[in-house]
């Protein structure tokens, strides 16, 4: 009686070794068998989890990096990511370096534009909230006014909400937010997480860089005024 069970987690083993992340042993009983084959079907999960984390953060950042300027790069980012997170709604502001306001930039299949706020003040909504405080905001049972979604086939209101913030560092760069139907898994919030990073990054160094371009222009401008 034995044989079948060991037959079982030996042939898993072997497939997990060749690379078959999707072979599962299931229930083989409440023994030391039975907690090994626990064992192993949650560690060839985690693996797959890490797999694909790793191959969209890839695929995402490849995406930012083919069109050539922050608004398309942000309207390409928030496209792609909702979608991958199991959203069906998604928005994306950015931090306005002169007036400190958090502008709208871009959107994934959001209806009634009307009723979506073009900025917030820091503070302000759950947008201005995530920005003050600089930490995720997941919640639950969301007020059927505070988001809708619409497609040609489904019509619907989101009961999860993911609100993230874009940082370099201390610095406040913008915030993300994601509606969904499903609760948000742990590896779709650290997908989330690692890509506002990236983002982070490259906000930062797009700003640096148009900085630097307006400088060089005032110090050509005033050699020849001189």
């Amino acid at each position: 009686a034995i044989v079948r069970p060991v037959d079982r987690l030996m042939s898993a083993t072997r497939e997990g070794a060749q690379g078959n992340l999707e072979t599962r042993i299931g229930f083989l009983g409440d023994d030391e068998l039975g907690r090994l084959a626990v064992a192993f079907d949650a560690m060839t999960l985690r693996i797959r989890e890490q797999v694909w984390l790793k191959t969209e953060l890839a695929a995402l950042l490849d995406d930012m990096q083919r069109v050539g300027n922050l608004k398309a790069m942000v309207q390409v980012l928030i496209q792609r990511l909702t979608p991958r997170v199991g959203g069906v709604v998604g928005v994306l502001y950015l931090a306005n370096r002169d007036n400190g306001q958090l502008e709208l930039q871009a959107s994934y299949a959001f209806h009634g534009g009307r009723d979506l706020n073009a900025r917030f003040t820091v503070g302000e909504g759950l947008v201005g909230q995530c920005a003050l405080e600089k930490r995720r905001m997941l919640l639950s049972n969301v007020p059927d006014e505070a988001i809708h979604f619409v497609s040609a086939l489904v019509e619907g209101k989101p009961r999860h909400l993911l609100v993230h913030p874009i940082l370099f560092g201390d610095d406040l760069l913008g915030v993300v937010e994601i509606a969904s139907f499903a609760t948000f898994t742990d590896t779709h919030l650290a997908l989330v997480s690692e890509l506002s990073q990236s983002l982070g990054l490259a906000l930062e160094n797009q700003y640096r860089a148009s900085r630097t371009e307006e400088l060089l222009q005032e110090t050509q401008a005033q050699s020849e005024e001189l």
